[in-house]
């Protein structure tokens, strides 16, 4: 069959041309049998030879990389497709197998596109050069073939199209401004039922890619003329968008869901199956969603949550190579919880309250035990107050029974005692069970696990207006523990408490208890580390739970508000020369830091900073490059040139990876119309990039200076 196959595409190559598409979808899959894939390749080797000239003269190349596209021989297929910079060294022996392919595709492009049926037999190779997880040295040209071939008019692969300029997008967000009229352009010859796949970009990580998206589905015809009939994946795509945590996708996705013109329903499988997303994005949207949705059906309420409990027992069980793999669906429940606290009925809260307590608060997962204490703490803020009676026997039902597996009882007690002390909000001050409740709290903030310390921080203020006889032998109490514990998790835990009882009595009792002088004593205490370390997690967590309030007593220990950035910065510059890594990194996460506290100041003092930065990133230690690239990042979020501003994530590229990405970089900057003066922050990290152009042997990169 094969072999007739082949003997006919060479006696009748027109013929075999018309009908490539469907005739590779047979042989394909026979490249990965191990009976007959010699003869499939043979005959895909003649399939090639029918391709429009002269491209056909790529046949051997063209259907060897076919077979290692369709049998996934990945290491092969990442040592032939070169990385940027590598396409144009002069010292290559000869040209890859995808560089000799591209190089012909690109000639067989100088006259206009390819017939649809010869591109559509070679766009695996293309696509498959695209998928690479980062930019390769063929992206410039296959991109540029590819936007030969839109016409709306062509049985094109759109949809693999469209799919693959997201992952694109995704990964280089400078092709931003070429990308996204592709892909609008792509979207006009999409038909109705092809709505639903073009939207799988709101699914994507990056803001830009989901913005893409939604702005290229309007395009289509049916969406444009607002004629798309109900559909349930269009529809929890579109409803998941409306409730991104971007606020503009967000207003996109409103549009969007006006054109649509339908009600969502009750089918919220989509939803459920979006809460174990690999993006956390999606998984918060999707909660978010599931909650607006239960608002507008109440009546489904029951069943939703039944559904979400039978989602998290299947993902407790699943494990690979020892690996908790449900973990991300186990997060998303919890998320769907929380979001869901305002919905939530009456008859509602014993069900979920039972849920949390037999199985949520004993998750292995930290980050899923953490979150599910969350949203049992929203529920009881939003519906405690009227359900008290309700909910406290609940609790204590669970807290006076014996454990029967320790390990576990410790983890649920906790989420339990912190539940409780959501609740105790609601008593009388007068009530003999608030003081209780506050002694369980304090016990629990010995629990070395940073989400319940602040979850107990969080329950300890509003519970201090009962406490106000005995205040200050509570404050003495939690300081002794932050200053002379020897275990770090209880140090830190007082620190936490002392914040949240500070808060609950009030900012006077920071002066009235004589805090802050305990707390500047410890730092200066040359004999007792442990003080020392005290000292500075009592001023972190008062920080964090006060903010601004705290800013007075701040500036006593460390003046890093408004112009105290340029007192600091020569301690942190010359924390980068230190010998010692664990200094170094401290110095470079610091200086990234100051980018959110006093981006203004910090902007102004990049000159200084950016060059020290860049160094670091060729220090011997892993932890101090990765800390270097993660600062660059941030210090670039303070540039305000607009112009500069959209070239950020590309000028860090050239700054972090100066080999590969300078001449990329520098044809990024070439192209670019600047009407905005450039001022120093931005020249910070403009210069370095054409500094090392200058510097490059080869004329090609000093033509390529910007003027």
């Amino acid at each position: 069959m094969l072999k007739a196959l082949g003997e006919m595409a060479i006696a009748n190559p027109v013929f075999a041309h018309s009908r490539l598409p469907s005739l590779v979808n047979y042989v394909e899959p026979l490249l990965r049998s191990p009976i007959v894939c010699d003869i499939a390749y043979e005959t895909m080797v003649k399939l090639s030879r029918c391709t429009a000239p002269p491209l056909c003269n790529c046949a051997l190349d063209i259907a060897t990389a076919l077979r290692l596209v369709v049998t996934e021989e990945d290491r092969l297929l990442l040592d032939m497709i070169p990385s940027v910079g590598q396409g144009e060294a002069d010292d290559r022996p000869s040209l890859s197998l995808f560089e000799r392919i591209i190089n012909a595709l690109s000639v067989s492009c100088k006259s206009g596109p390819l017939p649809v049926d010869s591109f559509t037999f070679v766009f695996p190779i293309m696509e498959h050069i695209l998928l690479s997880s980062k930019k390769t040295g063929l992206h410039d040209n296959v991109l540029q073939i590819i936007y030969l071939h839109m016409d709306p008019l062509l049985p094109l692969p759109r949809l693999r199209m469209i799919s693959v300029l997201y992952h694109v997008l995704g990964i280089v967000q400078a092709y931003q401004t070429s990308i996204g009229p592709a892909l609008n352009e792509l979207c006009l010859g999409l038909q109705p039922d092809e709505v639903a796949p073009a939207l799988y970009g709101v699914y994507a990580k990056d803001v830009h890619v989901r913005m893409a998206c939604l702005t290229a589905v309007k395009c289509i015809p049916s969406v444009t003329s607002r004629s798309l009939i109900q559909n349930v994946e269009v529809a929890t795509s579109i409803w998941i968008a409306l409730h991104d945590p971007e606020k503009s996708v967000a207003e996109a996705a409103e549009d969007l869901w006006d054109r649509y013109g339908n009600d969502f329903g009750t089918d919220y499988s989509g939803l459920f199956k979006a809460l174990s997303h690999v993006h956390y994005t999606v998984r918060f949207a999707a909660a978010e969603a599931l909650a607006a949705a239960l608002d507008e059906s109440p009546d489904s309420i029951q069943e939703s949550l039944s559904t979400l409990f039978s989602l998290y027992i299947r993902d407790a069980g699943l494990t690979e190579d020892n690996v908790d793999a449900g973990w991300l669906g186990r997060q998303g429940v919890a998320l769907a919880l929380h979001s869901s606290a305002d919905v939530l009925r009456t008859q509602d809260l014993p069900v979920v309250m039972t849920f949390l307590i037999s199985r949520a608060l004993g998750d292995p997962n930290a980050d899923v035990r953490g979150r599910m204490i969350n949203a049992g703490i929203m529920i009881i803020d939003k519906h405690g107050r009227d359900n008290v009676s309700l909910l406290f026997p609940i609790f204590e039902n669970y807290l006076n029974k014996k454990a029967s597996d320790e390990e576990k009882y410790d983890l649920v007690r906790e989420g339990v005692v912190i539940f409780t002390g959501a609740l105790a909000k609601h008593l009388a001050k007068d009530d003999p069970k608030v003081h209780a409740v506050i002694e369980k709290l304090l016990d629990v903030l010995n629990t070395p696990s940073e989400a319940v310390q602040r979850a107990v921080s969080t329950c300890l203020s509003p519970l201090m207006q009962s406490k106000q006889d005995d205040g200050p032998a509570l404050v003495s109490r939690i300081l002794d523990q932050l200053m002379n514990s020897d275990k770090y998790g209880e140090r830190r835990g007082a620190a936490f408490g002392l914040a949240g009882v500070v808060k609950g009595f009030g900012i006077s009792s920071l002066k009235k208890y004589g805090i802050v002088n305990i707390l500047q004593e410890g730092l200066v205490d040359r004999n007792s580390a442990k003080r020392r370390e005290g000292g500075l997690l009592g001023f972190e967590c008062l920080c964090e739970s006060l903010g601004r309030l705290f800013e007075p007593y701040v500036i006593q220990m460390l003046p890093l508000l408004a112009q105290g950035v340029k007192l600091v910065l020569p301690s942190l510059l010359k924390g980068l020369e230190d010998k010692a890594w664990r200094t170094k990194q401290s110095s470079v996460q610091l200086l990234g830091a100051m980018a959110y506290c006093a981006p203004q100041q910090l902007s102004q003092c990049l000159p200084k900073i950016v060059p020290k930065l860049t160094e670091v990133l060729t220090d011997t230690h892993p932890k101090v490059q990765s800390a270097g690239q993660t600062a660059l990042q941030q210090v670039g979020s303070v540039i305000k040139n607009p112009e500069i501003a959209s070239l950020v994530p590309t000028l860090l590229l050239g700054l972090t990876d100066p080999n590969d990405y300078t001449k990329y970089s520098l044809d990024i900057l070439l192209g670019t119309t600047f009407v905005n003066s450039i001022d120093a922050p931005s020249l910070a990290l403009l210069v370095p990039i054409v500094h090392r152009g200058l510097r490059e042997g080869a004329q090609r990169l000093k033509r390529k200076q910007p003027k």
